[in-house]
């Protein structure tokens, strides 16, 4: 049986498209925003809550933060939206983000045949969130302060893909968050508890 030219037209059609179907790379995952509508609010004998972001990211190596898909900068501003709330009549709460940053260290790999054998962890990222809250009367004397550092780490194999890669810096921002949270409400609770309504 002989194909005719349209025939033969189809399969190398087809066949490039199969080509070009193989090429395809896997689609990057989409991450959820991390929130903490939640938990319960903590109320601040406050007429108004201030949200100060002090932390400026290098944007350059070691630093990666700004490469995460969800930033730990980002979860710190949206825990004070979500924890905070101003229930008094007078005064004010400052927020202020002190670091927000992750750190990626190279790790010393086996070289040669013996590394050959071997998925080996080659690198590690360092992770750290730090807030502190200052509570000011209405006349703007400082009247109580906490402050709280949360730090999270993980190490990845040398072979690992791009898109695992960001799951494993998703996941880090998520305990990370959790973690945040736990510390820092307590921290509340222990040294500004005078102002929780």
């Amino acid at each position: 049986m002989t194909l005719t030219r349209r025939s033969l037209f189809a399969v190398a059609l087809a066949a490039v498209g199969l080509g070009v179907a193989g090429c395809q790379s896997p689609q990057p995952p989409i991450f959820p925003e991390i929130t903490f509508a939640h938990e319960t609010p903590l109320a601040l004998d406050v007429a108004e809550i201030d949200y100060v972001d002090a932390y400026l990211a290098p944007q350059t190596a070691p630093n990666v933060d700004h490469l995460f898909p969800v930033q730990p900068a980002a979860v710190a501003k949206s825990w004070a939206k979500d924890r905070l709330r101003a229930v008094g009549s007078s005064g004010r709460a400052r927020v202020t983000l002190t670091d927000a940053s992750v750190i990626e260290t190279k790790l010393k790999t086996r070289k040669g045949i013996t590394g050959a054998f071997y998925n080996q962890q080659a690198r590690r990222y360092d992770a750290t969130l730090a807030v502190k809250i200052e509570i000011f009367d209405g006349r703007g004397f400082s009247r109580g302060h906490a402050s709280t550092v949360a730090k999270v780490s993980r190490t990845v194999p040398e072979d690992i893909t791009l898109n695992d890669r960001d799951k494993v810096w998703f996941e880090m921002t998520e305990t990370l968050a959790k973690k945040f949270d736990a510390e820092f409400e307590l921290t509340i609770r222990t040294y500004l508890g005078a102002f929780l309504r």
